[in-house]
């Protein structure tokens, strides 16, 4: 681990002032790293705006070890202080390698760092007592392996005993192949529940460590799934995710998921590279699915406050001559870039 400077007057001292860069916890942004030079800031932004937000702060804690040669490449000289303790142990520990008992990752392969360290933060957020803790989002872009995320992580979830049921909702087209992906990669039973009422209802009472299912399932098969997960430690995989947010009222889909969810123990992993469309409420609400009150974006009420110039409303008039009124929202562009920070402990 890197050394930290317990007084950093002391640490600073003999330093050129102009190669100096002090490394704390952000104190507005709890679990994130922000990287303080001693230069002029603007200028050290623009240098390395491939590797901080706006607010110097680590884009992402996984690139902490590359970021850190590349200043000292550079000529600066990094120092720690005591505030980034806690974050530097959890680094440690989220980049371990990861053997997963039953696993294959796929054409004979290795998880790549990227994954294990999403793995490990995420599989460590299964041992929080509150269920919304326990949500971790997987927002990485086509073809980066949320596929792989989610069987390896249901796998080692399952050999750690920290779920006993694994529901994994994904949209009708994609079904067979993330079933297929479960089977040749995970040594998971795995079932998708098509076919007509009663044999779904066969195939529940005769159990499964996985299932794979379409979002209407949640609302279709609701009878059949209550009391399959009631009580019981629930893996809720949400692979396409868009498909149950919303920005205003849910859809039944997301209704019945949502209670689902508050009727067992559960653990949410949303999955998704389109999340927001033309609206952030949509970002806010994947941290709310599950329907649990303390969003770490706060209410909707509070994000609009918070992120919303001025609201414009239209009525827009139907062919068949009813009407209804749209709202419009013009956003704070630069505000919105704080929210992953806010996040930031619970997606990658």
């Amino acid at each position: 681990m890197y050394a930290i400077a317990t007084d950093l007057a002391d640490a600073v001292e003999g330093i050129d002032m102009k190669t100096l860069v002090v490394v704390e916890e952000s104190p507005e942004f709890k679990g994130e790293l922000v990287f303080q030079p001693f230069q002029n800031e603007q200028i050290f932004f623009e240098l390395y705006q491939d590797w901080l937000s706006r607010y110097l702060i680590l884009n992402q804690l996984f690139v902490l070890d590359d970021f850190v040669r590349q200043l000292e490449s550079d000529g600066y000289t990094v120092v720690f202080g005591e505030s980034a303790r806690p974050l530097l142990e959890g680094y440690e520990r989220w980049r371990k390698p990861l053997d997963i008992k039953g696993f294959h990752a796929p054409g004979g392969g290795s998880l790549y760092e990227y994954q294990v360290f999403s793995l490990n933060r995420a599989l460590e957020r299964m041992e929080l007592p509150e269920a919304n803790d326990r949500t971790y989002f997987c927002g990485w872009c086509p073809g980066a392996g949320k596929s792989v995320f989610a069987c390896a992580g249901a796998q080692e979830a399952v050999n750690r005993g920290q779920v006993d049921l694994v529901l994994a909702f994904t949209l009708m087209k994609l079904k067979t192949n993330l079933s297929n992906f479960f089977q040749a990669n995970t040594s998971l039973q795995t079932v998708v529940n098509d076919g007509p009422a009663a044999k779904r209802k066969a195939r529940y009472e005769n159990g499964s460590q996985v299932f794979v299912l379409n979002y209407d399932k949640a609302w279709a098969d609701f009878e059949y799934l209550l009391p399959l997960v009631t009580g019981k430690r629930v893996l809720f995989i949400l692979d396409e995710a868009q498909k149950v947010l919303t920005d205003g009222s849910p859809n039944r889909s997301r209704k019945h998921l949502d209670k689902l969810i508050q009727a067992s123990e559960p653990v949410i992993w949303p999955m998704s590279a389109t999340v927001v469309s033309h609206s952030p409420f949509k970002y806010r609400d994947v941290f709310s699915i599950g329907g649990f009150r303390r969003n770490p974006l706060g209410t909707k009420a509070d994000f609009e406050i918070r992120y919303a110039k001025r609201r414009r409303f239209f009525e827009i008039r139907t062919k068949s001559g009813g009407k209804f009124q749209q709202i419009f929202y013009d956003w704070d562009l630069p505000k919105l870039h704080e929210i992953r920070h806010r996040v930031a402990d619970r997606c990658h």
